[in-house]
């Protein structure tokens, strides 16, 4: 049974070394680890979840046409709240 549990972590361990150095899939910055189901910095994760817990509800002044990039993620939250919630899977939500 040990053994069973010592090959598991040793599979976690080599699939999150696998993982990192990939980019977000949200804004392109470098990613800290998979969160929600994918690949994403810490930025992202935060603001994620916290836009998710607290119910935020955002305004694009430019029709929804933003580039959410790593320099310009935190000039319309609206777009990066929309491209999130693209790329992350919809069962995280349950757990946020």
């Amino acid at each position: 049974m040990f053994a069973f549990f010592q090959h598991q972590q040793q599979q976690n361990f080599q699939f999150h070394l696998q993982q990192i150095g990939e980019n977000c899939v949200v804004c392109g910055d470098r990613a800290s680890g998979h969160h929600y189901g994918v690949q994403s910095c810490e930025g992202c994760k935060g603001f994620f979840r916290r836009a998710i817990k607290e119910c935020k509800v955002f305004q694009c002044a430019r029709n929804r046409q933003c580039n959410v990039d790593k320099i310009n993620r935190n000039r319309c939250q609206s777009c990066r709240l929309a491209r999130q919630k693209i790329k992350i899977k919809s069962k995280f939500y349950l757990f946020i």
